[in-house]
């Protein structure tokens, strides 16, 4: 079996189910969405950047990234960063938002 690269734009290919292509997100776009999140949810706990770094085994540098929608961090570092932020893993996710988001062991999937 091959290994197919994943690309960027939002039209459907074989590594994605198919969607109506105005409807499909852009990595870049999920990016800069899930960076908002992280921001928001670090300054409501009142968190800098470093400290939010800190706490979760990253770099500030990595999480200014994260927030600016320049770096798309992996399914991984968002568990990561949820379990630093009190919220569950969906608060990443549409319909999850940061107003949404419940302390993590509340609701979270992710023993």
């Amino acid at each position: 079996m091959a290994i197919r690269s994943f690309t960027t734009d939002s039209t459907p290919s074989e590594n994605h189910p198919p969607q109506d292509a105005a409807e499909a997100p852009t990595v870049a776009a999920l990016s800069r969405e899930i960076g908002l999140l992280v921001r928001a949810l670090r300054k409501r706990r009142g968190l800098s950047q470093e400290e939010l770094g800190w706490r979760s085994g990253y770099c500030r540098t990595w999480i200014s990234q994260v927030e600016r929608g320049i770096a798309c961090p992996s399914l991984a570092t968002l568990h990561h960063l949820a379990l630093t932020l009190d919220v569950p893993l969906t608060a990443f996710f549409p319909g999850g938002g940061p107003g949404d988001a419940a302390p993590s062991g509340e609701t979270s999937a992710v023993p």
